[in-house]
């Protein structure tokens, strides 16, 4: 009962304070697959995603890239076809936000409620995918497969980079999560 209201408390934690979302947003398929590389805040999420997915076994682990790469598609193709204007003033603090929850979620060293954790993971998901999609056209399909796909890359890294490290080295990946999670502090702070 504890992990579930930590995690609802970091849901909420992700919908706080208003900002503008962040322009260079890509045109085309190979700009799509760079951008999560080139962005700090991107890259660093997708990756302790991959890292959460590590510490469940089956489809339990697979479904939570799986949540964040639908959601970030959805909710890209549904920004870029101009829906969502309210949401618009959000998107930058929820990204950065997600860092927090994130990194909070990789550094706690227990496993938390599995469809919980899935929802979350979808509802950050769709935070970074809102934010490319208010910069792409329509018509822009394959930069959105390119998002997808290099979403889906960083994920597995993550992932890889957890199950390498084993049981012995855990310890390294609560202190990224911590690190990355006072880094989403730090730039929320930084934007008010």
């Amino acid at each position: 009962m504890k992990a579930q209201r930590t995690i609802l408390a970091l849901l909420l934690a992700a919908g706080c304070s208003a900002a503008m979302a962040h322009p260079g947003h890509p045109e085309g398929f190979l700009a799509a697959v760079a951008h999560p590389w080139l962005g700090w805040d991107h890259l660093l999420a997708m990756v302790l995603v991959g890292v959460l997915a590590a510490s469940y076994s089956g489809l339990k682990g697979l479904t939570l890239p799986v949540a964040f790469v639908a959601s970030l598609t959805a909710a890209a193709a549904w920004a870029s076809l101009g829906g969502g204007a309210a949401f618009v003033p959000y998107v930058e603090s929820a990204i950065l936000a997600s860092l927090l929850v994130l990194g909070g979620l990789v550094a706690a060293p227990r496993q938390f409620s599995w469809p919980l954790l899935a929802a979350l993971v979808g509802v950050l998901g769709f935070s970074h995918g809102f934010a490319h999609g208010l910069e792409l056209s329509a018509a822009q399909g394959l930069a959105l497969a390119g998002m997808a796909l290099s979403t889906a890359v960083l994920h597995a890294a993550g992932f890889a980079l957890s199950r390498g490290l084993g049981e012995r080295f855990a310890w390294i990946l609560r202190a990224l999560g911590l690190t990355v999670g006072f880094a989403g502090i730090a730039a929320l702070l930084l934007r008010a």
